[in-house]
């Protein structure tokens, strides 16, 4: 297989999967405004969906964009539970797997 089929593989997958995710945020976070709830979801959605999108322009701005919705997670995390480490579910770990995905899709 060459690399350029690998890297080509690895953008699809990443496209997919953003997509998947994105889809779930937006639809889960939609229901949840609806609800009286925060807008973090609907609005984690739409950024996994634009990730989605410039990873299958294979547009480097992906990584910058996903790395701006790790932050932002978790100082939206900070702000719903404070300094404890037990108030929320640590989601740090699966945020760099997805970072690493980012990564690799975008052929770097």
């Amino acid at each position: 297989m060459e690399d350029s089929s690998l890297v080509s593989k690895l953008n699809w997958i990443g496209v997919v999967l953003f997509a998947i995710i994105g889809m779930f945020l937006v639809s889960g976070g939609s229901y949840l405004v609806t609800l009286g709830g925060s807008l973090y979801y609907l609005l984690a959605g739409v950024g996994f969906l634009v990730v989605a999108f410039l990873i299958a322009r294979r547009d480097n701005r992906a990584a910058w964009l996903y790395f701006a919705l790790v932050v932002a997670t978790m100082l939206w995390a900070l702000g719903e539970v404070g300094l404890s480490p037990w108030g929320a579910p640590r989601t740090d770990h699966d945020a760099g797997r997805l970072g690493a995905l980012v990564h690799l899709a975008l052929g770097a």
